[in-house]
């Protein structure tokens, strides 16, 4: 899970792909993720979600993330080295303790306030609270 921000829309920007999976997953997986399963099940095969993503973020984005997760899974899957943010880092940086996980952050930095999500389950509210995490550390540092 990532923000793709370029300078010249600082965010606003938005990226959303379901990836079919490529093996069983347990029954509970879509549960976990809050989502139907029959919309898990019915994504997009990974080459058509790299490809959507590349010409998304472009050249010269510099892509935020929680963690390294996120940018260790598009490098296995043929995403070329891009300019990265970890946000835990630099919330941890710049707040001189550890947050918890990004919705914790989020709220946080929000004053209590959680942002709404705007895409599907569980990926919806994390994806949400990052694009928080980043508009609160561009207005601070």
């Amino acid at each position: 899970m990532a923000v793709a921000c370029t300078q010249a829309d600082l965010c606003g920007a938005r990226f959303a792909a379901f990836v079919a999976p490529r093996g069983t997953l347990a029954p509970s997986t879509a549960h976990h993720l809050e989502v139907d399963a029959s919309r898990l099940h019915g994504g997009d095969a990974v080459r058509a979600v790299m490809a959507r993503w590349g010409a998304f973020v472009g050249q010269g984005a510099l892509v935020c993330m929680w963690g390294r997760y996120t940018n260790d899974l598009l490098r296995r899957e043929g995403d070329p080295p891009r300019a990265t943010l970890d946000l835990r880092d630099a919330m941890i940086r710049e707040l001189g303790h550890t947050v918890g996980g990004m919705e914790a952050a989020a709220e946080l930095v929000g004053g209590g306030v959680v942002p709404e999500p705007w895409t599907d389950g569980r990926a919806g509210r994390r994806i949400a609270a990052l694009g928080a995490v980043v508009e609160w550390l561009l207005a601070v540092m």
